[in-house]
């Protein structure tokens, strides 16, 4: 799940909290001089207020004349995850298990910076370990089944994840958590009343309207607002579900009015709504709202009865603006590239590459790369010094439709995640 330029929904991971103080520690330095504890105590504040470096310099500074303070090499070691740099906070953990090798938090936090690094069996047995020792800690459960998923072990990590909820039966990141792997299971009936619970988890707000949201009562001539939640491949993802409202026979005669982003106006001006609208317009008059991406729950989907991908449109105008590419490459295989999603997008560094990864397809004899990345990262195609033979695309792009319309002169997308998988599959690319 993505969010462009506002709070995103990222996999859950959860440190174990930062440790103000510990009795096994003191227990093997001697007792810290006044001046040593205010350090220590300063280095915690800053971590707490966000202030990471800070915080690092201070620890580092405290652990210099008390190299056996498991929590705070703990804490450094939080630090250092927080700011992705993997390996030193692995070594961190691994200095405080080194002194103290049954502490709980050490080992909790050592495995989901494995798991960060894709260590995955190590993780998996640091966690597996912790959880045993402490069956009834459900963070540490919730860490355990975030690394299953990760790992691709989405069965198991329902199993860990339904033990969670005999504990806490409504504890929000458990049903998050849940839901996402019951959607990577194929198991939508399941998934879908659990995905509601990202409303729970403090990344991203309901928005605010004069109407309940639709739960699936009869739409007969009553007004219902789609509003957009999400990033514009999620947008993407959804739309297709309206057509699947529209031929329901409770809801014939609805007025529809679908808020999205204007970026997506143009391609989605042959969607059967009554009303394109822009986020920001809320003066309106309906008897329901609904979160597009719950619609889809309230569809009844299954792998099974799955729409096809929405009728897109694709002005004439867009087509024109770039039918130059077939007109110069016509004896070339012609290749979009998109090597990064939206960096406000807090796992981006999970579904993203280097621009170099793509760079051998340069050397196939025949193929001709075109770079369909935009956003901050566009500028990695001149600092790999690929512009020379790589074509950038979507600078003249205002809008889906352009995008689209650049994307039908190619003959084949390589890509990691992003909106333009949602868009050139919705192509038919």
């Amino acid at each position: 799940m993505e969010a462009r330029q506002n709070q995103a929904i990222e996999p859950l991971l959860v440190d174990q909290p930062l440790v103000k103080h510990s009795k096994k520690s003191d227990k093997t330095n001697s007792e810290p001089k006044k001046a040593d504890r205010q350090l220590r105590q300063h280095a915690i504040q800053h971590h707490q207020q966000g202030e990471l470096p800070k915080a690092i310099a201070l620890y580092k500074r405290y652990l210099q004349t008390h190299a056996r303070d498991v929590a705070i090499w703990c804490n450094l070691g939080a630090a250092y995850r927080k700011q992705r740099h993997l390996q030193s906070a692995v070594v961190c953990y691994k200095k405080a298990l080194a002194i103290n090798p049954d502490d709980l938090t050490a080992k909790g936090n050592l495995a989901n910076a494995l798991k960060d690094q894709h260590r995955f069996e190590e993780s998996l047995a640091l966690h597996q370990a912790v959880t045993q020792t402490n069956p009834q800690d459900i963070k540490a459960l919730v860490n355990y089944a975030c690394a299953l998923r990760e790992a691709g072990q989405f069965q198991p990590a329902v199993n860990v994840l339904l033990q969670a909820k005999v504990l806490a039966p409504k504890q929000c990141d458990i049903h998050w958590e849940l839901a996402q792997n019951y959607l990577y299971l194929g198991e939508y009936k399941q998934a879908w009343p659990y995905y509601e619970a990202r409303w729970q988890l403090n990344k991203m707000a309901m928005p605010t309207f004069d109407a309940p949201q639709w739960q699936g009562e009869p739409l007969k001539n009553k007004t219902l607002l789609l509003h957009a939640e999400q990033g514009y491949g999620d947008t993407l993802l959804a739309v297709r579900f309206i057509e699947v409202l529209r031929n329901n026979p409770k809801h014939q005669g609805a007025n529809i009015i679908l808020q999205c982003k204007p970026e997506l106006h143009r391609l989605f001006a042959e969607l059967n709504v009554d009303q394109l609208i822009n986020p920001d317009d809320n003066a309106l008059n309906i008897d329901y709202h609904c979160p597009l991406m719950s619609l889809i729950g309230l569809c009844g989907t299954t792998s099974s009865n799955m729409p096809p991908p929405a009728k897109l449109h694709v002005p004439q105008t867009s087509k024109d603006k770039f039918k130059y590419v077939k007109q110069q490459h016509k004896n070339t295989f012609n290749v979009g590239i998109v090597w990064s999603g939206s960096v406000t997008f807090a796992d981006n560094h999970n579904r993203s590459v280097a621009i170099e990864r793509f760079l051998p397809l340069a050397e196939i004899p025949g193929v001709q790369l075109f770079s369909l990345q935009k956003g901050p990262k566009a500028h990695e195609l001149n600092d790999a010094h690929a512009d020379a033979y790589i074509k950038p695309l979507l600078v003249h792009c205002q809008d889906f439709a352009d995008s689209a319309a650049a994307i039908e002169q190619l003959d084949l997308i390589v890509m990691t995640d992003s909106s333009v998988a949602h868009l050139a599959a919705s192509l038919g690319k």
